[in-house]
């Protein structure tokens, strides 16, 4: 079978389309074809830096993805499901392959009305979101939801959860292109950094009022910036920092506004927390059109274009290998 190999890290990457073996399952394990995988920054991140968790190359990448069941007991063969696990495509083989062997805990029902790019595309995003929002943000209708990074996966699907719940969403994109493609879903309550700053924007739409719940998706200098923008008593939950692991932070704006910032893990959740919630969004997705947006898709073969594509800064959702 096809896999995406990372053989090497680093200045001298080494990333290959390889034919290797498929796995056996054991007992407790599923043997999953894969249909559609996602690509995210993490994985290019593997592929520059490496991580203390990775296991000995060569590593197969992908940390989530969607397909069918070709033999397992929890779900029978031929059902249709989500693959998500911390540690795939870093402690172990990840999803980038036609075919994975995981514990069965690993694998998720996928509704008949996504289809397999959506599916693969759901899990981490979508859970991120609603959790972040509701069990740390404590989300309320009517409130004002920012949402820096909203056209990436989480931001989008915050975007999303946020209108299904009954509040309303700010997305803050970095371009005109991008503030084009999200004033819809968004309602045209959107922030374009290539023209005013974030505090002007959100000013701007909430009629000084603040954003009340904030979803930090960027970190390093926007987190300031963010806490800036807070209404009275507003709520910062940090879920990301993928523009910094540091950031100096203007205590009056903590003091004067008596407003909270605090920080979200998804993995800290159980398997069952994870199950539960995932039926509560498809049930809201059932009631509104809550599902991802697929930028692009790829074969495997064709990964150095679509790594191209994630970190051009242009996609608008999730650029996704089709397998």
């Amino acid at each position: 079978m096809k896999a995406l190999v990372l053989k090497e890290y680093g200045e001298n990457r080494t990333i290959t389309i390889e034919n290797i073996d498929i796995p056996v399952p054991k007992q407790g394990e599923a043997l999953v074809r894969i249909h559609a995988a996602p690509l995210y920054p993490f994985a290019l991140k593997m592929a520059t830096e490496g991580s203390p968790f990775m296991k000995e190359l060569p590593l197969v990448l992908g940390n989530e993805g969607a397909g069918i069941v070709e033999s397992g007991t929890t779900f029978p063969k031929g059902s249709r499901v989500m693959i998500f696990g911390d540690n795939l495509g870093r402690a172990k083989d990840g999803t980038y392959q036609e075919y994975i062997v995981v514990p069965e805990s690993y694998l998720f029902r996928l509704p008949d009305y996504f289809s397999f790019e959506e599916g693969a595309s759901f899990p981490s995003s979508y859970l991120t979101a609603y959790l972040a929002l509701t069990r740390r943000g404590r989300i309320k209708a009517g409130e004002w939801i920012a949402v820096p990074g909203a056209a990436g996966s989480v931001g989008y699907g915050a975007i999303q959860v946020s209108k299904a719940l009954g509040a309303k969403p700010i997305a803050i994109v970095s371009s005109t292109e991008k503030a084009e493609k999200i004033k819809d879903v968004a309602e045209n309550r959107v922030v374009d950094l290539s023209k005013e700053n974030v505090k002007e924007g959100i000013y701007r739409i909430t009629e000084d009022h603040g954003a009340d719940l904030i979803l930090d998706t960027i970190g390093g200098k926007m987190t300031n910036q963010l806490l800036l923008s807070a209404a009275p008593y507003g709520r910062v939950v940090s879920i990301s920092f993928s523009a910094g692991n540091e950031a100096n932070i203007n205590l009056i704006n903590l003091v004067i506004k008596q407003a909270t910032l605090t920080g979200f893990n998804l993995w800290e959740y159980s398997n069952e927390a994870v199950s539960e919630t995932l039926e509560q969004l498809f049930k809201l997705a059932k009631q509104v059109d809550i599902r991802p947006t697929i930028d692009s898709t790829f074969s495997l073969e064709e990964f150095e274009a679509a790594f191209e594509r994630l970190t051009s800064r242009k996609a608008v959702g999730k650029v996704v290998f089709k397998i």
